[in-house]
């Protein structure tokens, strides 16, 4: 991005985001003409990152008056997604769902609807949650315990601890529990970490519903209980009256639990995630730069990625396309009337006509 320039003048930045945007549904847009107004200050010198909620916003420019997406079905309990943090402005920060590292070592979940693009995107600095600023280990005298990474979402102070810590609720991908944690010990930002390695005893098994796992003197809470967790059995731990010593594990940690012979299965009942390679879909080479429909960078196409519906084509040939960043599923019918062509929880990004791969036509019935 250009450094060194003056920013503009808020009104004539909402003035240029209208005028642009009625240019490109009028078919007049110049998308590869645009330099990105938006000098960013504070850029990390390693590769940072926060978690926002499910009801996040995430804008095409640091301006209330840009284009958004929003899911505008997701509920409270619903996914916490991951951002690389770019740089800020104002009360905004400048993010991206691409992580370059690739390694998954995140608690929260990528934003499905945009692998393989290293988008510009913007949120308000209000909407980064708190997290763990590093990874935090718990050990009991029984052996059980906890190691959570770094970036695992916590909830606000519930009540004192000791050594000036506070009692934190800590909300991982398949489990709740609480922590002690100090004030120090929770950011809004986070560099990622490694889980341990795994126990290495042979073979798994799995609990059945209902099952109480114990932690040190509590429970270690599944945040949908009628579902088998896979446990490993911890080797050489010692079997005691309050179980045998398991070990389970999500994407934001590991645990060492109790439980006893007569709640565990051999076997869980998991399935697959369908999933969908974009086949039939105009896609975008690797490599190619995105712009926004009122001409400013948009991001790269890191990958060769499907997009989804066409929305418009600009004077000079640029094609527009949407996207839905929240997920993976590109089809749907509930178009919002004051954006044409585009769901709430789309973008529009529109890429050189050069850059496109067209889906090949459908074999005609001989």
């Amino acid at each position: 991005m250009p450094a060194g320039r003056n920013p503009p003048d808020p009104p004539l930045s909402r003035l240029r985001h209208a005028i642009a945007a009625l240019a490109l549904w009028s078919g007049c847009g110049g998308a590869q003409s645009g330099l990105d107004p938006y000098p960013l200050h504070h850029a990390p010198a390693v590769p940072t990152f926060v978690v926002v909620g499910p009801r996040v916003r995430l804008y095409t420019a640091p301006d209330a008056g840009a284009a958004f997406a929003h899911d505008h079905g997701a509920k409270d309990d619903g996914p916490r997604r991951w951002l690389r943090v770019r740089g800020e402005r104002g009360g905004w920060l400048a993010v991206s769902p691409h992580d370059p590292g690739g390694g998954g070592d995140h608690c929260a979940e990528a934003l499905a609807g945009t692998a393989g693009l290293d988008l510009w995107l913007w949120v308000r600095k209000a909407e980064a949650l708190e997290v763990l600023a590093a990874s935090l280990s718990v050990e009991h005298p029984d052996g059980t315990g906890m190691w959570l990474r770094a970036g695992t979402p916590v909830g606000p102070p519930v009540a004192d601890a000791s050594a000036g810590r506070q009692w934190r609720a800590a909300r991982t991908e398949d489990f709740l529990t609480a922590v002690a944690v100090s004030t120090a010990g929770v950011a809004d930002r986070y560099q990622p970490s490694q889980l341990p390695a795994e126990a290495t005893a042979a073979g798994a098994t799995w609990s059945k519903p209902d099952v109480r796992l114990r932690i040190g003197e509590g429970e270690l809470l599944r945040r949908d209980p009628h579902e088998p967790v896979e446990l490993a059995a911890v080797p050489g731990a010692a079997r005691v009256a309050a179980g045998t010593l398991y070990e389970t594990r999500d994407r934001c940690g590991v645990y060492r639990v109790r439980a006893s012979q007569d709640h565990l299965t051999g076997h869980g009942g998991l399935l697959g995630m369908i999933g969908t390679a974009g086949g039939g879909r105009t896609a975008v080479r690797a490599g190619s730069p995105l712009w926004w429909p009122d001409g400013r960078p948009a991001g790269t196409a890191v990958l060769r990625v499907g997009l989804g519906h066409p929305v418009a084509t600009t004077a000079d040939g640029y094609g527009c396309f949407a996207i839905a960043p929240f997920s993976w599923w590109p089809y749907g019918t509930d178009r919002a009337p004051a954006r044409p062509g585009l769901r709430p929880d789309e973008l529009a990004i529109c890429v050189a006509a050069a850059d496109l791969h067209q889906p090949a036509p459908a074999a005609k019935p001989r």
